[in-house]
C-alpha cells in the first residue's frame, strides 16, 4: 500500500503538538513532500523522512548521510547536521516517532477502534482471541505481535513484537486498507518504556499476569511493573482488564486511574473462574460475571490457558459483545503454534474439574438457557442456581460487584 504524501509544512506543524520543546526547520520548502518515517538507513527510499534516533548502541544521525544517498528527502534531527538535506530539528527524535509516524501513514488509528494486551506471558495468545472473539461478533479485526501482524488471511512480518511507532502505524494503515474496524496491539513493556505506542487510544487495556522478566532493560522489577502500568494511563485507556491472581495485577487494579473488570479466582472478581477442565478436547471453562454463570469451551489445551481466555471473555464483556458471540470465537481461535486438541474433534479423555475452592459445586442449572453464535463449539450456557444451590464453599450464590466499564 503506497504512503501518503506530506508537506513538510504539515510535518513541521504535527511536530509542533508534542510536549518538549518547538520544532524548527532547518531548510525545505512549505510544498516540499516527504513519504513515509524510517528510523533505519537501510530502509530508506525515494522520499523518506529519515529519523535520527539516538539508541543504546548507536545514534541515527550517524547515518544521515546514508540515509541522503538512499534517496531521503528530509532528515528529523536533534542538532543541525553537514549535509544537504532539509532538517526538522527537535528536542527528542524519539518523542516524534508516534506523532510523525502517525501522520506519515494517514493517521490509520483515527479509523480503528484498538485494545492494548500488556502481560508478563499470555499477550499473545490473548491477543488472538480476542480477534476472534470480535471476528465472531461481526467487526473485521488485526492483530499486532509476537506472531507478526494479520488480518483476514493476510499476514505480515513484524521486526519486534510491539514495532517501532513508524512501523506500527504504517501495518495500522494496511489493516485499514483490508477492511479492519478494530486491532488488538500486543504492547510489551519495553515498548511503553520506549513510547512506541505513544499517541494511541485504547477502547480497553489487558493486563494479563506479571513475573520477573526484562530486568536487563528496566533494571528493576518496580521500574518493570511500572512499564506495563502506562497502558492504563487515563489519557492512554478508557477501560481496564485485570487479571488480578497475582499481587501486582491486584495493585494495578486498585490503582489504574480508569475503570477496571478484575479477572482471576478470587471472591471479588467480576469475571471468576471458579473452574476448569482440560484434556485432549481442549480446555473447558466454569465463569461467573455479573449475568451469571457460563461455561465456555476452547481448543486450546492446558492450564496455562485458563486466565488467558477468561481475559478474553471479559474484554469482550466490555466491549459490549454478547455472551454467545465471545464463546462462538473463544471455541474456534487459537494462535499458530498452540497446543490444541487432537484432530478427532472435542473426543478424548479430558481431566476431572479442577474448581477454585475446596469442596467447591457449581450450581445445578435451573433451568439451562443456551445460545448459539454460529458453530456448535460457540454455544454458551447461562443459568441461576436451583433453590439452595451453593456454588464455592457452600456460599450462597452471589453475582460478582458491579464495576463501571467502558461499552467500547
Amino acid at each position: 500500500m503506497p504512503l501518503p504524501l506530506v508537506t513538510w509544512s504539515d510535518v513541521e506543524h504535527r511536530a509542533g503538538t508534542v510536549p518538549g520543546g518547538p520544532a524548527t526547520r532547518l531548510g525545505g520548502d512549505d510544498d516540499l513532500t516527504v513519504r513515509g518515517l524510517v528510523t533505519d538507513s537501510r530502509r530508506v527510499g525515494p522520499g523518506s523522512l529519515f529519523a535520527c534516533v539516538r539508541g543504546a548502541a548507536s545514534d541515527g544521525h550517524r547515518f544521515a548521510a546514508v540515509a541522503a544517498r538512499a534517496g531521503a528527502a528530509a532528515l528529523l534531527v536533534d542538532r543541525p547536521l553537514d549535509v544537504d538535506l532539509p532538517q526538522l530539528r527537535v528536542s527528542s527524535v524519539r518523542a516524534q516517532l508516534g506523532p510523525l509516524g502517525a501522520l506519515l501513514a494517514g493517521d490509520p488509528a483515527r479509523r480503528l477502534r484498538l485494545v492494548g494486551v500488556t502481560g508478563s506471558n499470555g499477550k499473545t495468545t490473548t491477543s488472538t482471541l480476542l480477534r476472534g472473539v470480535l471476528d465472531a461478533a461481526g467487526t473485521r479485526a488485526g492483530v499486532v505481535g509476537t506472531l507478526g501482524a494479520q488480518v483476514g488471511t493476510r499476514s505480515r512480518a513484524t521486526s519486534l513484537t510491539t514495532p517501532e511507532a513508524p512501523e506500527l502505524h504504517e501495518l495500522l494503515a494496511w489493516m485499514v486498507e483490508a477492511g479492519a474496524q478494530r486491532a488488538v496491539v500486543e504492547a510489551s513493556s519495553i515498548a511503553l518504556d520506549m513510547g512506541r505506542i505513544d499517541g494511541l487510544t485504547f477502547d480497553v487495556a489487558v493486563f494479563t499476569g506479571f513475573e520477573e522478566d526484562h530486568l536487563d532493560h528496566h533494571g528493576t522489577i518496580e521500574h518493570y511493573w511500572a512499564s506495563k502500568a502506562r497502558l492504563f494511563e487515563r489519557d492512554r485507556a478508557a477501560a481496564g482488564v485485570v487479571v488480578v491472581d497475582d499481587p501486582w495485577g491486584r495493585r494495578l487494579a486498585d490503582q489504574a486511574p480508569v475503570p477496571v473488570t478484575r479477572v482471576g479466582s478470587a471472591e471479588d472478581a467480576d469475571v471468576r473462574v471458579l473452574g476448569w477442565r482440560t484434556g485432549a478436547g481442549g480446555t473447558e471453562l466454569l465463569l461467573s460475571d455479573d449475568t451469571g454463570g457460563h461455561r465456555v469451551h476452547s481448543p486450546l489445551v492446558g492450564r496455562v490457558h485458563v486466565t488467558n481466555l477468561a481475559a478474553a471473555w471479559a474484554t469482550g464483556r466490555v466491549l459490549g459483545i454478547p455472551a454467545a458471540r465471545i464463546a462462538d470465537g473463544l471455541a474456534t481461535a487459537a494462535p499458530r503454534g498452540a497446543a490444541t486438541r487432537s484432530s478427532g474433534g472435542t473426543g478424548g479423555r479430558s481431566s476431572s474439574w479442577t474448581m477454585r475452592t475446596p469442596r467447591a459445586r457449581w450450581p445445578r442449572p435451573s433451568p439451562p438457557r443456551t445460545t448459539c453464535a454460529g458453530p456448535a463449539g460457540g454455544c454458551t450456557s447461562s443459568w441461576a442456581p436451583a433453590a439452595g444451590g451453593t456454588a464455592t464453599s457452600g456460599r450462597a450464590w452471589a453475582r460478582p460487584r458491579a464495576r463501571p466499564t467502558s461499552s467500547g
